[in-house]
Order: C-alpha cells, then sequence, then structure tokens
C-alpha cells in the first residue's frame, strides 16, 4: 500500500510542530489531511502549483529570498500506481 495508511514504521503519526523555519509548505497535487500532520496548522500550508508556491515565497518573503526545498520519497510514486491505489 505504500504508506496509503500509515507513515514509516518510527512514524508516531502525531502532529509534530516546526523545530526550525516559521512555517512548512506542502505541494503536491492531491490533498492528503495526513500529510497536513507534520506541522500544526498554524503553520503548515498545502499547495498544489509550483507557480503558486513560488509566488507564496515570494509574497512571504520577497522577491530573492533563500528557501529549502525538502524532497519526500514518496512523491516520487509513477502517477500509474497512484491511480491503482
Amino acid at each position: 500500500h505504500h504508506g496509503k495508511y500509515t507513515g514509516s514504521s518510527l512514524w508516531s503519526g502525531k502532529t509534530r510542530h516546526l523545530s526550525r523555519g516559521a512555517r512548512l509548505i506542502i505541494h503536491g497535487p492531491r490533498y492528503r489531511s495526513l500529510e497536513m500532520r507534520l506541522g500544526s496548522p498554524e503553520t503548515t500550508t498545502w499547495i498544489k502549483d509550483w507557480d503558486d508556491v513560488i509566488e507564496e515565497l515570494e509574497n512571504h518573503h520577497g522577491p530573492g529570498s533563500r528557501v529549502a526545498v525538502l524532497p519526500d520519497g514518496t512523491s516520487g510514486i509513477p502517477e500509474k500506481a497512484i491511480q491503482s491505489l
């Protein structure tokens, strides 16, 4: 099921607040409430389109700001595999 109902084996499933930084933006084609538990609701935002992510970052931090992008392995699942889940 590739994490459809649970996180990885060491994940407790409890919401964790950001230990560094002020915000968490989750970029992906489908909203998943499970992913929103990676941070508190006040600091976590889900955005579908990459251009909207860039716009949100520029609006909040100003043009030319630097940010960290942390890719997640589950985002590498082929679309055909996702449709079969």
